[in-house]
């Protein structure tokens, strides 16, 4: 097609570069930046340019199949990390349940690399660490 974008159609080559690639990262959580990290940059390469074009070649039929997937990245709680939070709990707040405030939420985050602190306050009121405060009853 004509006009200022002249100089970014796929060459045949380009197109079969394209095609090769999708084959080889199809797997991958985030398929379009495995491509463009692989294509020369230039022309440069867009993320949603990419993507048109990959739906054009037939190799998905939207560009939604493409979006990043989500992986459950330090959402796992293992045997393993639930024993390093009952150390941890132990030689800190010997006497537990305590209340979520008096949990140095920072050292957590650096014992457990990749968790949230909401998640990891999920953990611990799953575990019984924590209490929620309770409510002043009024007279």
């Amino acid at each position: 097609r004509a006009g200022p974008h002249l100089g970014s159609a796929w060459t045949r080559e380009q197109v079969e570069e394209l095609a090769e690639l999708y084959q080889q990262y199809q797997e991958e959580d985030d398929i379009v930046g495995c491509i463009i990290a692989a294509l020369p940059s230039i022309p440069p390469r867009t993320r949603q340019k990419v993507a048109a074009q990959l739906v054009r070649q037939g190799c998905v039929t939207s560009t939604k199949e493409l979006r990043k997937k989500k992986r459950p990245t330090g959402t796992q709680w293992t045997s393993e990390d639930d024993e390093k939070l009952q150390e941890y709990m132990g030689a800190h707040h010997p006497s537990t349940p305590v209340l979520l405030g008096q949990v140095d939420m920072d050292a957590l985050i650096d014992l457990f690399p990749g968790k949230s602190s909401s998640n990891i306050e999920r953990h611990l009121k799953k575990l019984g660490f924590v209490q929620r405060p309770r409510k002043r009853q009024e007279n």
